[in-house]
């Protein structure tokens, strides 16, 4: 997944300045809430969204074959959903201006949040790209969203979410430096 793991820096504008953006995907889960849910976000979009030029957002629903019964991806289905992910982030953004802001897994679904300038030929494409993955019912949604309302509403973490994903990665952080120090 060179993709979603490591996208190159891009420009971005937004309504203050032009920022230089760094991808920073992080995954948290949902637990106990009805439905579970499982979140994969690009962090970094904080610090440049809304784009100006991406006022549209791109949701692509797939209905998933097996979910566990939390309605959360079983591990045997994982490995296809993540090279539908991968193939739909590399082309789509390699053929149109478009920012992959991550994806939200609940109730046997997986849908993926892209923002877009313009939605012309996209549902073509996706509709090639998903021919390949024939077992597979999915859907599109487009809507205008300029504030990225999806992205801060649905799959970017609450402020004890956000402490609780800053708060492991300290600890993880420490942890390394903890075992480089006893060596």
């Amino acid at each position: 997944m060179n993709f979603i793991f490591g996208k190159p820096k891009k420009q971005a504008t937004t309504t203050k300045t032009t920022y230089v953006y760094q991808a920073d995907w992080e995954s948290y889960f949902l637990i106990g809430t009805n439905p579970e849910k499982g979140i994969y976000v690009d962090l970094g979009l904080k610090k440049v969204a809304p784009l100006l030029h991406q006022e549209n957002m791109l949701k692509i629903s797939i209905e998933m074959l097996s979910p566990k019964a939390n309605g959360l991806a079983s591990q045997r289905e994982n490995e296809t959903l993540f090279e539908i992910e991968e193939s739909l982030s590399e082309e789509l953004w390699q053929l149109y201006d478009i920012t992959y802001a991550g994806r939200l897994t609940e109730n046997g679904e997986r849908h993926f949040y892209f923002y877009v300038d313009t939605y012309f030929r996209i549902e073509e494409r996706i509709n090639e790209i998903m021919s390949e993955y024939g077992n597979y019912n999915y859907s599109t949604e487009i809507q205008n969203d300029p504030l990225w309302r999806n992205y801060f509403g649905i799959l970017f973490p609450t402020d004890q979410q956000y402490s609780i994903i800053l708060n492991k990665r300290l600890n993880d952080a420490i942890s390394k430096l903890d075992s480089l120090i006893k060596l």
